[in-house]
C-alpha cells in the first residue's frame, strides 16, 4: 500500500507542476513537494528498517512540511486579498 501512495504523491506533484504553473508559481513549489513527499513513501515502503516516519528523518519531515504549509498559505491569503480588491473595484 505505501508504493500505492507515493505513486498517487508523484503524479498530484507533476500535475501540479506541468499543469498549474501558469496560474500561479507557488504550484511548482507545491508539486516538488508531492514529488519529494511520494520519494520519501517510496523509501519508507523499500526499506522499512530506516524508519523514515520517526526520529530526526520524521522531523526533517515535519519541519518541510510546515514550511510548505506556511508558503502556501500566505500565497493563498495574498492572492485571496488580490482578488477580493478587484472584485470590489469592479462593482
Amino acid at each position: 500500500m505505501g508504493y500505492f501512495y507515493a505513486v498517487i504523491w508523484i503524479v498530484s506533484g507533476l500535475v501540479l507542476m506541468l499543469r498549474l504553473r501558469k496560474e500561479n508559481k507557488v504550484f511548482l513549489a507545491a508539486g516538488a513537494y508531492f514529488v519529494v513527499l511520494g520519494l520519501w513513501w517510496a523509501c519508507a515502503a523499500a526499506f522499512p528498517a530506516w524508519d523514515l516516519f520517526n526520529g530526526v528523518p520524521g522531523t526533517v519531515l515535519r519541519v518541510l512540511t510546515g514550511v510548505m504549509l506556511v508558503v502556501c498559505a500566505v500565497v493563498f491569503f495574498r492572492e485571496n486579498r488580490k482578488n477580493a480588491g478587484k472584485s470590489k473595484k469592479g462593482d
